[in-house]
C-alpha cells in the first residue's frame, strides 16, 4: 500500500506506537521519528502525509496565511539580494525549517514543473523534469502548507531567458486543489526515455520507473496547474517528499552576507514576523 494512502488515525496509531508525539510541526526531528528514518528513510512520507491530512481549524488557517506569505516575501526578498539561481532545494528547505520555528505545518515536495507559455508568444513549453540527466537533486522544490497547496519563492530565480522570465511571476502561493491530468512528458525527459527504451523498458512503464511514488503521492498532494503571467501556465507535478539534513540551526546550505540561514532568520526575518503577524494583515502574495 501507499504510504500517502494511510488514513489520519492509522498515521496517529502508528506515531504513537513508536513513541513520536504528533503535537506540534516539525516532530520529524523528534528522536523518535530519527531513529525509525535511520531504519527506513521513507517514514518522512508518512510525516507528509500526516501534515496533508490532519484537521485544521479556520483560525490556524487564518494566522498561517498570514505567516506563510509574509515569511515567503521576506526570504524571497533575501534569495533575489543572494543572486543565486536554482535554489529551489536549498531555499524550500529553510523555509520549511522557518515555518516550524513559527509552529506551521508544511512539508517540502520534490518533483516537476512545466511551463506552457501562450501560443502567441512562441515560447516553447520550458520543463523542469525530474527524471533527467546530469547533476540535480530535484527537477524542482516547493512547500505544502496549508490551507496553500504550494509554495514556491523560487521560481522567477531559475536560468530563463529574457521572453520567458516575462511570463514568470516572483512567487506562487496558491490554494488551488483541482487535481490535472500528468503526463510522462512532464516527469521524464525525452533523453531520459530514450534510454529506458534502450534498456528494454517500453513506454507505458516510463512513468513509473521515472517516479515510483506517483500515482500514491497524488492522494496527499495534489497535481496542479497555477496562472503565471501574461496569459502563461504552471504546472506542478509531486514527485516525492524532502526535507533538510539536521536543525534549522546546524542548516549551512545557504550564506546570507555571512549569515547561517539561523542567523538569518533571527536577525532580519523574525523581528518582521512578529511585528506584521499580530493582527490582520492587509495584504496577500497568493496565487488563488
Amino acid at each position: 500500500m501507499s504510504p500517502f494512502a494511510a488514513s489520519l488515525e492509522e498515521l496517529q496509531e502508528g506515531f504513537r506506537y513508536f513513541g513520536v508525539p504528533t503535537d506540534a510541526p516539525g516532530f520529524c526531528d523528534h528522536p523518535a521519528f530519527l531513529e525509525l528514518e535511520q531504519r527506513n528513510p521513507e517514514i518522512l512520507n508518512l510525516y507528509a502525509a500526516f501534515v496533508a491530512k490532519r484537521h485544521y481549524t479556520q483560525e490556524y488557517l487564518d494566522r498561517a496565511v498570514a505567516v506563510i506569505s509574509r515569511a515567503s516575501g521576506l526570504l524571497h526578498r533575501e534569495l533575489v539580494r543572494h543572486g543565486r539561481l536554482g535554489a529551489c532545494v536549498d531555499i524550500s528547505g529553510i523555509l520549511s525549517r522557518l515555518l516550524d520555528r513559527e509552529q506551521i505545518w508544511n512539508c517540502g515536495i520534490k518533483g516537476s514543473l512545466t511551463i506552457t507559455f501562450p501560443l502567441e508568444s512562441g515560447v516553447e513549453p520550458r520543463y523542469f523534469w525530474s527524471c533527467d540527466h546530469g547533476q540535480f537533486t530535484a527537477g524542482h522544490a516547493w512547500l505544502f502548507a496549508p490551507p496553500f497547496t504550494v509554495v514556491d519563492i523560487s521560481v522567477r530565480q531559475q536560468p530563463y531567458d529574457v521572453q520567458e522570465a516575462s511570463y514568470i511571476p516572483d512567487t506562487v502561493l496558491s490554494t488551488d486543489t483541482h487535481p490535472v491530468e500528468v503526463s510522462v512528458e512532464d516527469i521524464v525527459s525525452p533523453s531520459a526515455r530514450a534510454e529506458m527504451l534502450q534498456q528494454g523498458i517500453p513506454p507505458q512503464h516510463h512513468l513509473e520507473a521515472g517516479a515510483r511514488y506517483i500515482p500514491g503521492i497524488f492522494q496527499a498532494f495534489t497535481p496542479i496547474v497555477v496562472s503565471g503571467l501574461n496569459g502563461a501556465s504552471l504546472k506542478y507535478s509531486p514527485v516525492a517528499v524532502h526535507a533538510s539534513d539536521g536543525t534549522f540551526e546546524e542548516m549551512r546550505n545557504m550564506d546570507f552576507d555571512g549569515l547561517s540561514p539561523w542567523e538569518l532568520y533571527v536577525q532580519r526575518i523574525q523581528p518582521h514576523l512578529r511585528a506584521a503577524c499580530t493582527g490582520r494583515l492587509p495584504w496577500t502574495l497568493a496565487i488563488v
